[in-house]
């Protein structure tokens, strides 16, 4: 027998060697495998698949070596079963990547941690761009691909592997058919397959390993081919030989079954196992029901101490392996299904007992889905639905929806058939998500269920008033969710009644779904006066994504109003609240950002709103609701054609109108046919403005006057679309009739914004029908809305047939009314609309007329370097915030400055300062 040696708690840890002999670790080189790599490098996708401890992971190991010593950048994906849900595959594979070093503009973790759907399609596009870029080859490893079993995650894989750019190899491991489309990839010669027996140890390097492993000891040449004979070349049967040979401390060949989990267990069980002491080996099997292992979970889960000198004694003999300074893990899958096996041999109570103190530890960590998982293996069902009962909606308030998703889907079906509370948290998930139909259909039975009897308070474990509240609140929230505005709003103002003495998160969200409703169905300061209180109640409940779509819809009601600086001070203020809680690249930002985006294009900066906007509408189209789908692929379009490419714009709101699974409610598909009339008449295809008006279950041959009531923004675009068609047909009156009625709608209402676009189109109707004094009026009327807030792209919307009308209202303006505001406006904005239309869409929209140098303007002295900096910022429109930004200054740094600046331009605000940098000199000498 060996020497034994003691360590420092003999009552919990082994007796073992005084002294463990020292053996090299390094690898055994396989150059024949690292040649087939080589003559595999053109290949886009590299499969090692074989069974069980054949050497893959090995293999895939010395090629990264390879990829590494060469420059490449190389990721590498150990894959686990948790890895099935598709957000922490993702989050593995971008941590791989990043730590190789792919640089990335944008968090990416962030956004798949921050969004109620996975947006596996935006991180693999992103990746995939970044990688693009990489000047080296890009490798990454995907390790025991086995362990996926879920189609979302497969689909994912596919699309990385599908998609892989000219210098990607993605190299995978696994034991079974990989989930690739494998025939169209060989058609395509795009992928290598090594044959099994490229794995096996040839006896060469059999030799090399049992001389690492176990010394220089000498092997006859019978011994090695004795154990290839029996191994067949086996990496793991070779290495669990190695290892009964330390504990016996003599080489002995066993009789194992190629392939044979029967006879590889028995031998682990006799050479392996039996020769450990008793306390081994009972660390071993009951610790073999985590995936990972530390000190402190393996003392909670065997109610003992002394566990981190067994872990590192089990390390010094190969069972485990280090992966850093606190955590460990088994040195091989097969040791770990062989000690699982084993389990079976121990009392069920006793197991029961191990899984129900892991689950306690890791839910006093936080680590919910594994302590949920271990409450239920250890048959603690009630434990599980506790834990979700507990944490479920600390997630739905912060928007952690694929989180919860994933703890549900391994709660078995008896588990939620006892406790109707998670059938609720279903319903939150699926309005989320978004499924509206399904959030419907388990919303109804629910209901039905609860008006019959059948379930009770009880039943969900809440308080009657409670459970009245979250049902009013997912009530509305479902219908809104599937387009029934109208309803929606009744419902959250019937609840809101109900809710009047409550406050907190469900009335926050009450308050959220009914300015979503109200938006929808055109009452914009209805929508801001609820999102208001939302605000208040989600900052009382402390729910970050509650605040944020708060401030969202705050600021789309504002945008609507008119009120473009609020809504972009409310959307910076939602932004910098959101990045200090979430980090920066989350879902809310992209929410935001398309609200942000709304505002640049409003003052006609149309770059930089779609440079804001490209990289985030993705997301928000996989995520978002209709509303925010819609807005972001109007805008998409829009931007388009503002920057000079219309037929792109129309093909793009083709496939907004008829791509979408979630169709949209026919009222709001009414604005997607109102953008795309506007931009066949600009383009004199009046037949196709037809076609469509009447695709859209529109009659162009009789018009219908618009009721005021309940006029929502579909139906208001539907009626704008029918007088573009009307004005371009020469149908004045008829247009006007619509207009008016859209116009006394929109004061009343305060849709300040749309009354902009109205009274901008009655303009047009006037002019072209005669009445070219009352179409000035109408223009200088809404260019006094316009100057207060820098507003440009309205009038630019409507086309060159605004120029008439605007050139009448700037020359009353200065023969009349003299107000210099209004004036610089009208000429910027007729500026603007010669450049953008006279030869065509120019491409880039124009601003306001400037020069760089300000050679031509009269200076009481001249400018300093700093005030040409901001001149320059200030002829471009920006505001004080804006330039401090630009330029890295304070507020008050800018102000002084442009005091210096006014008094050397001789003016005395803004707008004449803005005047006289552009040229424009001869309307301050009228104003004088």
């Amino acid at each position: 027998m060996p020497d034994r040696d003691p360590l420092s708690s003999p009552a919990s840890s082994p007796q073992g060697d005084d002294s463990p002999k020292t053996f090299r670790r390094t690898e055994i080189a396989r150059p024949d495998l690292i040649r087939k790599f080589r003559d595999a490098s053109q290949s886009a996708l590299v499969v090692l698949r074989d069974i069980a401890g054949s050497g893959k992971t090995m293999a895939a190991r010395q090629w990264a070596g390879e990829c590494r010593a060469r420059g490449d950048l190389l990721g590498w994906v150990s894959l686990e079963p948790d890895d099935n849900d598709l957000n922490t595959f993702l989050i593995k594979l971008i941590e791989a990547l990043t730590t190789a070093g792919l640089p990335m503009d944008i968090e990416m973790s962030i956004l798949v941690r921050s969004s109620p759907v996975s947006p596996f399609r935006l991180v693999l596009d992103t990746l995939l761009d970044a990688i693009v870029d990489v000047p080296t080859r890009a490798t990454i490893i995907l390790d025991d691909l086995q362990t996926v079993t879920t189609q979302e995650v497969k689909e994912a894989l596919n699309r990385l592997v599908e998609h892989a750019p000219p210098n990607l190899q993605i190299v995978v491991t696994t034991r079974e058919a990989p989930p690739f489309r494998m025939s169209r990839l060989r058609a395509q010669g795009r992928v290598f397959e090594f044959p099994p027996a490229a794995l096996r140890f040839s006896m060469e390097e059999t030799r090399s390993f049992f001389i690492n492993e176990l010394g220089d000891a000498a092997l006859s040449t019978q011994q090695l081919e004795q154990t290839l004979s029996v191994t067949r070349g086996w990496p793991v049967a070779l290495q669990f030989m190695v290892m009964a040979a330390k504990q016996s401390g003599e080489h002995e060949v066993k009789l194992l079954s190629h392939g044979s989990a029967n006879g590889l267990y028995t031998f682990l069980r006799e050479d392996v196992l039996a020769p450990l002491p008793d306390e081994c080996r009972r660390f071993l099997v009951s610790c073999a029901i985590l995936q990972e292992l530390n000190a402190g979970i393996c003392d909670v889960i065997l109610d003992a101490s002394g566990s981190a000198d067994m872990l590192e004694w089990l390390e010094r003999r190969n069972f485990t392996v280090r992966d850093n300074q606190e955590n460990y893990r088994f040195c091989h899958p097969l040791l770990l299904e062989f000690l699982r096996d084993q389990q079976k041999t121990m009392d069920r109570k006793e197991i029961a007992k191990l899984h129900e103190r892991a689950a306690e530890y890791f839910h006093a960590r936080q680590n919910y889905l594994n302590a949920i998982e271990h409450a239920i293996k250890a048959g603690a069902y009630d434990r599980a639905a506790e834990i979700l009962e507990m944490e479920g909606m600390i997630l739905v308030r912060a928007s952690r929806i694929q989180e919860l998703k994933a703890w549900l889907e391994i709660v078995p079906e008896a588990v939620i058939a006892q406790n109707r509370r998670l059938e609720l948290f279903w319903v939150w998930i699926l309005f989320h998500i978004p499924q509206p139909r399904k959030a419907l259909r388990k919303m109804v039975k629910l209901l039905r269920s609860i008006r019959s009897g059948v379930l009770t308070e009880a039943s969900f474990g809440m308080s009657a008033e409670d459970l009245d509240a979250e049902l009013r609140v997912l009530s509305a929230g479902v219908l809104s969710a599937n387009g029934r505005s109208a309803l929606a709003r009744q419902t959250a103002l019937a609840s809101m009644k109900a809710l009047r003495n409550r406050s907190g998160f469900n009335k926050g969200t009450l308050c959220n779904i009914l300015s979503y409703s109200e938006v929808i169905l055109g009452d914009v300061t209805a929508a801001r006066s609820a999102s208001r209180l939302g605000l208040e109640n989600h900052k009382r409940a402390n729910s970050v994504f509650g605040i944020t779509y708060s401030e969202l819809l705050t600021a789309v009601a504002e945008i609507e109003i008119g009120e473009p600086f609020k809504a972009e001070h409310t959307l910076r203020r939602g932004r910098d609240f959101v990045v200090a809680s979430i980090g920066r690249d989350s879902y809310a930002e992209a929410l935001l950002s398309i609200a942000e985006c709304e505002v640049r294009y409003w003052w006609n900066q149309c770059d930089s709103a779609h440079a804001l906007l490209e990289p985030r509408l993705p997301l928000v189209e996989q995520s978002g609701t209709l509303l925010f789908i819609l807005n972001g692929g109007l805008l998409r379009a829009k931007l388009a054609a503002a920057r000079g490419r219309p037929q792109h714009a129309l093909q793009l709101l083709d496939a907004l109108d008829a791509g979408d699974s979630r169709r949209f409610p026919m009222t709001m598909r009414h604005c997607i046919l109102d953008e795309k009339v506007r931009l066949l008449l600009l383009s004199d295809d009046l037949i196709s403005a037809k076609v469509a008006i009447r695709s859209a279950g529109l009659n162009p041959d009789h018009p219908a006057i618009p009721d005021a009531e309940n006029l929502s923004i579909g139906m208001i675009a539907g009626h704008m679309a029918m007088a573009r068609l009307y004005i371009v047909e020469g149908r004045f009156n008829e247009a006007l009739q619509i207009l008016k009625a859209l116009e006394a709608d929109a004061v009343e209402r305060e849709r300040n914004r749309s009354l902009l676009s109205i009274r901008g189109l009655m303009a047009i109707a006037l002019w072209k029908g005669g009445a070219h004094l009352e179409a000035t009026d109408i223009v200088l009327s809404a260019m006094k809305e316009l100057a207060e807030k820098s507003v440009v792209r309205t009038f630019l919307d409507l086309g060159p047939d605004m120029l008439d009308p605007l050139k009448s209202a700037a020359e009353k303006a200065r023969l009349i009314d003299r107000k210099v505001d209004i004036i610089a406006y009208c000429n910027s904005i007729i500026c603007a609309l010669e450049a953008e239309y006279a030869q065509g869409p120019s491409g880039q929209a124009a601003s306001l007329p400037m020069t760089g140098d300000y050679d031509d303007v009269d200076l009481i002295e001249p400018l300093t370097e700093r005030e040409h900096e901001i001149a320059r910022l200030l002829a471009n429109g920006m505001t004080n915030s804006q330039i401090s930004k630009a330029l890295a200054v304070s507020v008050d740094t800018v102000k002084w400055h442009l005091k210096n600046l006014f008094q050397k331009l001789g003016v005395s605000n803004r707008t004449q300062a803005v005047i006289a940098l552009t040229g424009q000199k001869s309307f301050l000498i009228d104003d004088n």
